[in-house]
């Protein structure tokens, strides 16, 4: 898989805890969905996301495990929205293990949100301010 981190405009520190590994030292499976659900929150933040107006839910999660990851490493997730929809748009999710001199790949996240009305449990189109304000961010990451 080749990867091109400079199309990532978000970049955040992924917080491991001691409860999160296995009896191996490997950080559980599950946890990587927690990781990237941090990230996607951060993210949303940047933006400036009004989560009662714009509610999200995730329809699909599919990982992508490359190297387990240790409790001593020093893992960095990146996301992007790489395609927007009518009414979900696609997360992409990286995280590496930047302990070394050479950045290591240790999972692949992809993720389908859907916007919904928290109240109404009907989906809606992503408005056009949040769809102006995500290729904003994807296009100059600076605004």
């Amino acid at each position: 898989m080749e990867l091109n981190l400079s199309s990532f405009h978000f970049k955040g520190t992924v917080r491991m805890r001691w409860s999160d590994c296995d009896m191996l030292g490997h950080v559980n499976n599950a946890v990587y969905l927690t990781y990237a659900e941090q990230a996607r929150t951060e993210y949303c933040e940047k933006l400036e996301w009004d989560w009662q107006k714009h509610g999200l839910i995730l329809a699909k999660a599919e990982l992508l495990f490359k190297k387990p990851l240790l409790y001593t490493d020093n893992p960095f997730i990146y996301v992007r929205i790489a395609k927007l929809g009518n009414k979900s748009f696609d997360m992409e999710h990286i995280i590496m293990d930047e302990k070394g001199e050479t950045p290591e790949l240790v999972a692949v996240i992809t993720c389908v949100g859907v916007m919904i009305d928290y109240q109404t449990s009907k989906t809606f189109p992503i408005p056009e301010d949040v769809r102006k304000k995500i290729i904003d961010f994807e296009q100059n990451p600076e605004l």
